[in-house]
């Protein structure tokens, strides 16, 4: 049977076993395989390369995921899925957001305002504050702060109520929020603010110099 393609992708993807194109039929998309098949029947509105061995659909404007030889293994019901991180990835759906696996399991069912960053070990999420959970959504960390930042040399910010203190990479508290200012950590120091005045803490959490400064710059190459 013969199919007269809109527009064909020439250049093919190099899976695991086999190599596909994404074709658009009547306005639809689908994958063609090397001999020429039409694997997938054209009713995804775009198919989009999650990795070697899966695609990502979009249907009635909400994405789901395929494998390769057109198995559906999550139905187009979310709102967003997001690009793989360590095995995984975000999925969104009714403004809620979770996690599927490398199995496209449901490990977090969508019950979070966002999932801000996937660790080795755990999940920042705000579920009205900001915490941490690990990958079977067990807490590590109560929400309990108004936002964690990104991790520097091992040591993460958070604030709550205007004032900052510091996470560890096990998402454990290691400097409670007492700052009026923290900055990220840079070549093993961060600066702090309280009561208007000036130091740094080193990454053990120790203060350097109890002389109180006006102000400061990061500390930078050797002397």
């Amino acid at each position: 049977m013969k199919y007269l393609f809109a527009l064909f992708l020439v250049l093919f993807v190099c899976g695991c076993s086999s190599k596909v194109a994404v074709v658009k039929i009547a306005n639809n998309e689908a994958l063609l395989s090397e001999n020429g098949e039409v694997i997938t029947n054209a009713k995804y509105e775009m198919l989009f390369k999650f990795n070697d061995k899966f695609y990502k659909t979009l249907k009635n404007g909400k994405f789901g995921i395929i494998k390769v030889n057109a198995e559906e293994v999550l139905k187009p019901i979310y709102d967003s899925i997001s690009n793989e991180y360590n095995g995984h990835a975000i999925i969104e759906l009714n403004g809620k957001f979770g996690l599927v696996d490398s199995n496209f399991d449901e490990r977090i069912k969508p019950q979070y305002e966002y999932i801000n960053d996937i660790n080795d070990n755990f999940l920042i999420v705000k579920y009205k504050k900001v915490g941490c959970v690990d990958y079977d959504n067990n807490i590590l960390l109560d929400y309990k702060y108004d936002m964690i930042y990104p991790f520097h040399e091992g040591l993460a910010r958070v604030e709550n109520g205007g004032k900052f203190g510091f996470i560890d990479e096990s998402c454990q508290e290691v400097v409670k929020p007492i700052y009026d200012y923290a900055g990220d950590f840079y070549n093993g120091y961060a600066k702090i603010k309280l009561n208007d005045k000036y130091s740094f803490i080193n990454r053990n959490t120790e203060k350097i110099s109890e002389v109180d400064l006006d102000n400061v710059e990061n500390f930078k190459g050797n002397y």
